[in-house]
């Protein structure tokens, strides 16, 4: 049954994520006068197919992804008012620009749901929206990294830590000071799983002069309650700070990749993705909705970075088009997005290889 519900659900989410995004091309293109040829859930074979003023909205059998066919988006018609290419270069701009506004304009009304629903805040201690005697925080473990001691001690994603050597912790900051007066020591952690309390032991190592078990995560607040006028509010901060945050995760990640050569562990594809909804399935509905919201952010990211073949890489070429004072060669530019395309589905290929071996095989 919680396969069942999970493949339903990554579906869904998958789904509305993608709509929300291919909807802000298709309404910016159309407010802009250009011929949008197809809109499209899914990807081909196609199952339905309707026109509608000009427009062939079609379902496909494929439910994971869609996309808009725009007129001229591959430089065809320059010389058409219907044409993408005929346009300037600020029109072109915000028609590529609207699919990911329109996810972070998802991610703000999904946080506004879950906020609402009496969600914690993700990034911001919610003492900043609520009286302080209504606030509980605990250390939410997302992952414990490869061959650190919280992987050694059976550390597993969903774990709530409750006690450090016999000291209650509430956040990551009284884990850190605890971990740090025990470095080189063995120490019982009490942590709750599935609402059950286990304990697990670990030797303290060192790092940077401080304590370290290896455990990344969040502080999660709980018990929050919001006015209803200011989840908004409190929805535009926090998915703003989780974007700053995402950003600065993915930094990190470069620099490790270009700097040490070190590809990041914890990257995952439609598999881990997949996986990982397996959980957040298990914490409820309300948890599903954050993790809509994050996964959100993360697209609007991934998809602007200035690669060849997506969203990012076509408003480079414009932004190049502005400082050159004229356009790129038109079969120039498909080429370079065609080879662009081709690494981006080679990468997928291997992170879903690697999703395979780390989640299936290994498991």
């Amino acid at each position: 049954m919680i396969i069942f519900l999970t493949i339903l659900i990554f579906i869904l989410v998958l789904g509305v994520l993608i709509f929300a995004h291919e909807l802000g091309h298709f309404i910016f293109a159309k407010r802009a006068g250009i011929k949008v040829e197809e809109f499209g859930m899914g990807f081909p074979p196609r199952i339905f197919g309707k026109t509608y003023k000009g427009t062939l909205y079609s379902l496909n059998l494929f439910p994971i992804g869609g996309f808009v066919k725009i007129y001229g988006e591959d430089g065809e018609g320059r010389d058409q008012k219907e044409s993408f290419a005929s346009r300037n270069a600020w029109t072109r701009f915000k028609i590529i620009f609207a699919g990911v506004l329109f996810n972070i304009i998802l991610s703000i009304l999904l946080l506004a749901i879950y906020f609402w629903l009496g969600g914690p805040t993700i990034i911001t201690p919610p003492t900043k929206y609520t009286t302080a005697d209504k606030t509980v925080s605990e250390i939410l473990v997302w992952q414990a990294e490869s061959n650190t001691p919280a992987s050694e001690s059976g550390f597993e994603r969903g774990d709530i830590i409750l006690e450090v050597a016999g000291t209650k912790v509430e956040n990551f900051k009284e884990l850190e000071d605890v971990l740090s007066s025990k470095i080189d020591q063995d120490i019982e952690i009490k942590v709750s799983r599935d609402k059950e309390e286990k304990s697990l032991n670990a030797r303290v190592a060192e790092k940077n002069g401080k304590g370290f078990l290896g455990i990344r995560g969040i502080d999660n607040y709980l018990s929050a309650t919001y006015p209803w006028w200011k989840v908004p509010y409190i929805a535009v901060v926090e998915s703003f700070k989780l974007l700053y945050a995402i950003i600065a995760i993915l930094y990190i990640y470069l620099k490790d990749l270009i700097v040490e050569s070190k590809a990041p562990a914890d990257i995952s594809g439609p598999v881990g993705i997949f996986i990982i909804t397996k959980e957040i399935v298990k914490l409820g509905a309300k948890e599903v909705i954050r993790f809509a919201a994050v996964l959100s952010l993360n697209l609007v990211i991934l998809n602007f970075l200035p690669i060849p073949g997506l969203d990012g890489g076509r408003a480079f070429f414009i932004l190049l088009e502005k400082i050159r004072g004229k356009k790129i060669e038109p079969r120039l530019e498909a080429i370079i997005h065609g080879v662009g395309f081709a690494f981006l589905i080679a990468l997928f290929l291997l992170i879903t290889y690697s999703d395979v071996i780390k989640f299936i095989i290994k498991k």
